[in-house]
């Protein structure tokens, strides 16, 4: 049988890696964001109309994988709480 306890720290230490990995992302989407907000503000002629609809889907899928992101790390601690009460010893031994 697998060490629970090797599995639960391997698994907590995943959930955290990618909870980090996706503040870096969330922060640096923000800078590249107000970047475009600027840049929106003077961006004129056909060039603008041509990225304008391209910058606002990858916008659309940055925020999806931050919102799925999240959710998953979210299910993740939920499991590994579980595993964690799920190897607390019951008392019962005999």
């Amino acid at each position: 049988m697998p060490d629970m306890r090797a599995l639960i720290a391997g698994l907590d230490a995943y959930r955290v890696a990618v909870d980090r990995q996706v503040d870096t992302v969330r922060d640096g989407f923000l800078e590249v964001e107000r970047a475009w907000r600027l840049l929106d503000e003077c961006f004129q002629g056909d060039a603008a109309d041509e990225f304008r609809p391209i910058w606002l889907q990858t916008e659309r899928r940055f925020r999806e994988y931050v919102e799925r992101t999240t959710a998953v790390t979210r299910v993740l601690g939920v499991s590994i709480e579980d595993l964690r009460r799920a190897n607390l010893p019951t008392g019962l031994s005999g």
